[in-house]
């Protein structure tokens, strides 16, 4: 019984987690521009959230394995942070360099969480065996999708102090059920792998998994593409004609296009998660072409739908990879990088799109970051070859 309560709180976990995402991210481009930012002031700002983005998570899940910080007591801190960031977003009437610093943290911070939430899943996996994260992270879609959606419809013609005062009911809630997934959990028996020794320094794990560090050089430059057009697609919208309602629908459209595929992964039986990893990043430069050449709202939909081939797909079989490739003593380790590479690569090519976006049109700049995907997936391929490769000659 306490099992299928665990499952549910988790579930609950993502879902509040990804409809947070969808009032933060997704109308990130809009929250600042209706505060007076340029395209360049929207980059600076979004390139400090990935600053932070990449050096939390790896801080905390070295502390994590090296046993001088729980994961929930690490999860409950950035929430309590979270919570400080948000405030200061609701005055009507604030100096643009608040604004900056504490959308930048609230931002990073909830970067951050995502990161723990996937080490949180892989140590409750070793409580429950049934719990599949999969099926949780399509709970987290469905309500990323019915947040966008909502948050389009909400903002139209009414107060910014929404968007920060969603969000800020969003922390709050996530922290209820952290509290309460923690104390359950603690009561349930672990399989033993927990008690294994401390996982090594973060340099040494580089360098003892040289082909996994290959396989994040790749992915951080694929997402600096992704990750800017999702940043911007507030822009990209708006060159085609249209509004903060189409983004919402958008942004909705993207979630419940990810959902099936999620809730399919989690009903395989042990998939190999390397095949699916790898044809999952194939799409993404496919996806980004689309996106270029889109003409008008309705053909960007339809670029969007693989969404459902690459990110949707990525995100379970990028966990199971990683599960089953890196020891569990590093597992936190793992996890981080591989969350925060994209927040890595992310870093530099949204600043330099800023920069574009206020020089050139949108379809020149969607045009550069397609290119910059597309050279990224060699990186990856040979990344997860050659991890195959070290893994057949073991088995000899």
């Amino acid at each position: 019984m306490e099992g299928k309560t665990v499952r549910v709180l988790y579930a609950a976990a993502q879902s509040l987690y990804w409809a947070q995402s969808a009032v933060g991210f997704a109308f990130a481009a809009f929250f600042l521009q209706q505060n007076g930012f340029s395209a360049a002031a929207v980059g600076w700002t979004l390139a400090a959230v990935n600053l932070f983005g990449v050096l939390l998570p790896n801080i905390l899940g070295t502390l994590i394995d090296r046993g001088k910080l729980s994961c929930g007591a690490a999860a409950g801190m950035v929430l309590a942070a979270e919570t400080l960031s948000l405030p200061p977003l609701l005055p009507a009437v604030r100096p643009a360099w608040l604004t900056a610093a504490s959308y930048a943290a609230f931002l990073s911070l909830m970067l951050t969480a995502g990161a723990l939430y996937t080490k949180i899943y892989v140590d409750l996996q070793r409580r429950v065996p049934s719990l599949r994260y999969g099926s949780s992270r399509a709970l987290g879609s469905v309500s990323f999708a019915l947040c966008a959606w909502g948050m389009g419809l909400l903002l139209e013609g009414r107060p910014l102090w929404l968007l920060p005062a969603c969000a800020l009911l969003l922390t709050l809630m996530q922290g209820a059920v952290l509290l309460r997934m923690s104390a359950l959990s603690a009561s349930l028996p672990a399989a033993g792998q927990e008690d294994a020794a401390p996982g090594s320094p973060m340099g040494r794990f580089l360098r003892d998994n040289a082909r996994f560090a290959l396989l994040l050089a790749g992915i951080a430059v694929i997402f600096a593409a992704n990750n800017t057009i999702n940043n911007y697609l507030y822009l990209i919208v708006r060159e085609l004609g249209g509004t903060e309602r189409t983004l919402g629908a958008l942004n909705a459209f993207i979630g419940q296009i990810e959902m099936p595929v999620m809730l399919l992964y989690a009903r395989r039986a042990r998939p190999r998660p390397q095949r699916l990893l790898a044809l999952s990043l194939v799409f993404f430069p496919l996806k980004l072409l689309a996106v270029w050449a889109a003409g008008e709202i309705g053909t960007l939909f339809a670029a969007f739908a693989l969404q459902a081939l690459s990110f949707a797909l990525y995100v379970p079989a990028m966990v199971d990879y990683v599960d089953r490739t890196i020891p569990f003593s590093d597992s936190a380790k793992g996890q981080s990088l591989s969350a925060s590479m994209i927040s890595l690569g992310t870093l530099a090519a949204t600043l330099c799109s800023g920069y574009w976006l206020d020089a050139l049109p949108v379809k020149a700049v969607l045009l550069r970051l397609t290119l910059l995907a597309a050279a990224g997936l060699p990186l990856c391929l040979a990344g997860i070859g050659l991890q195959k490769k070290d893994k057949d000659r073991k088995k000899l």
